[in-house]
């Protein structure tokens, strides 16, 4: 358990050391590799912050639960539409994490074009459209996934719902994320050029607040 120690200016500090055995993916995922830090400022009442370094202590440990438990394939079962649900609040939080970064609309650009030369290097025919390799080449889609994963921080993502995916679910999930990455980075590319207008797309996501509890 973290202790929580004043500080001598006021306020008060609590560490906890990262286990060797997930240091590294940690960092990946969370930015802190040696060792956590908590702290309160000196405004915080001393029940405050024994409450707060709780919480914070909870998060570090159910991270650190979620790396070990998805090395062992262990993790949530999902159906189709509670993959589809997941994939929906992972486009609301992709869009909310960027918004306050510098536009880079050639960067978002690079990645779709990379993705749709991807795809066009598993096509029957030069001429199809790559879309139709994502539907009907399962090795397409093993092809693109680790993409979508990686430029998605779908790890991430998933590490801020303290949710991991069983091995059958992590590409069901990816799959739906596909199917959204293209119009999240469209409307990020929107939003870089100044066009705000509303986004509809939320509105055709299902909820997943009965999934999670099942």
């Amino acid at each position: 358990m973290a202790r929580l120690a004043p500080k001598r200016r006021g306020g008060y500090s609590a560490r906890k050391r990262i286990p060797e055995d997930v240091r590294d993916e940690y960092h990946r995922l969370h930015g802190v590799r040696w060792e956590a830090r908590y702290v309160a400022t000196a405004d915080t009442s001393a029940n405050a912050a024994r409450r707060r370094v709780l919480e914070w202590e909870a998060e570090i440990e159910a991270n650190i639960a979620s790396i070990r438990a998805t090395r062992r394939g262990e993790g949530v079962s999902l159906t189709r539409t509670q993959a589809r649900a997941l994939a929906g609040e992972w486009y609301n939080w992709f869009l909310q994490d960027k918004k306050d970064r510098p536009p880079t609309t050639e960067l978002w650009d690079h990645y779709r074009d990379v993705v749709t030369d991807t795809l066009r290097d598993f096509a029957r025919n030069p001429e199809d459209d790559p879309e139709e390799a994502w539907e009907y080449d399962e090795d397409a889609r093993a092809a693109v996934r680790p993409m979508i994963a990686d430029w998605g921080e779908t790890a991430q993502f998933l590490a801020s719902r303290r949710i991991t995916l069983d091995h059958p679910s992590q590409p069901l999930f990816l799959d739906f994320v596909y199917e959204d990455f293209a119009a999240a980075l469209t409307q990020l590319i929107k939003q870089a050029k100044g066009d705000y207008s509303p986004d509809l797309r939320p509105a055709q996501f299902p909820k997943f607040s009965d999934a999670r509890d099942a």
